[in-house]
């Protein structure tokens, strides 16, 4: 007959599924409900009257995107949003194919704007260094963040972003979806074996963060949908205390300027942004690292 040793190893790895089994099946069911009920309160939320909505700078950091700009800056500049707002494309390496893309654009629209990080910089972040610029170049005192590779579902995004500033707070959290992307050749999604496992992780992963943002203990946020003031960044000095930092520049940024009382995070189905990937699981396998490392 079969017979199964009970060795340590296989103990500890039986313990290690239990654990993981009850997690799943208390811990991140209650996330799920928190998030869910959130979800449904800020979707039946009453609009925020249009004399309280802030003037807003939105800073898309680019890298390369000119391809999903053409759809992007559009989605972004027709937001039905009442209250003065700019957009500023910070063009990472001021490449060409970005440059005629807001070139183009800038003929219909007066409210966008371009800089970039030169090539020669040597920083040790280049993000860091964009937002940074952005930030400074902004007009504005709300700054909603994004990047040039995300998808704008709703005309309302701006709204749904931009009304908990009206109410005193400091710093606003958006959830962004990971989808897979189209491939132009084909205009089929990408398929890529072990997707549900990774895109499963990335879920849990965000519905961790942002229930505890919920429960007023805010410390994550994604660089794809994220908002706050002006005056929060530099009273903290920017990135100052983790320019030692190749990344974390929203995470560890949220981790300190972030409390219950200054802080919302925002879920309704029309404030939520998607984030497509050529390559959802070596994407995710980085995105773990750099989070793991930083």
């Amino acid at each position: 007959m079969f017979e199964i040793q009970f060795t340590p190893i296989i103990i500890a790895l039986l313990c290690g599924v239990c654990v993981c089994f009850f997690y799943l099946l208390l811990g991140f069911r209650h996330y799920v409900s928190s998030v869910g009920r959130a979800a449904s309160a800020d979707n039946t939320a009453k609009e925020t009257d249009d004399t309280q909505l802030p003037g807003v700078s939105v800073i898309v950091c680019a890298e390369d995107d000119a391809r999903n700009l053409e759809t992007l800056l559009p989605a972004i500049l027709d937001q039905d949003y009442p209250a003065p707002f700019e957009v500023i494309v910070v063009n990472d390496g001021a490449l060409p194919s970005t440059k005629e893309v807001i070139a183009r654009l800038e003929e219909r629209y007066s409210n966008l704007y371009m800089t970039f990080t030169p090539l020669e910089s040597r920083s040790l972040s280049r993000r860091k260094l964009a937002l940074t610029l952005g930030i400074k170049a902004a007009r504005h005192e709300v700054v909603v963040l994004t990047t040039g590779n995300t998808r704008i579902l709703s005309d309302k995004w701006l709204r749904l972003m931009a009304r908990h500033f009206g109410q005193g707070k400091e710093v606003v959290i958006g959830y962004a979806a990971p989808v897979a992307a189209i491939d132009p050749d084909s205009e089929e999604a990408v398929k890529e074996p072990w997707k549900r496992l990774h895109a499963f992780d990335t879920v849990r992963t965000a519905v961790e963060y942002l229930s505890w943002g919920l429960a007023g203990r805010p410390y994550r946020a994604t660089c794809h949908n994220l908002a706050y003031r002006r005056s929060v960044f530099f009273r903290n000095k920017g990135f100052s205390r983790t320019l030692h930092l190749k990344y974390g520049d929203d995470d560890m940024f949220v981790n300190e300027v972030a409390s219950g009382a200054n802080t919302v995070v925002e879920i309704s189905q029309g404030a939520i942004v998607e984030v497509p990937e050529m390559q959802p699981q070596p994407a995710h396998k980085v995105s773990k690292l750099r989070y793991g490392y930083t």
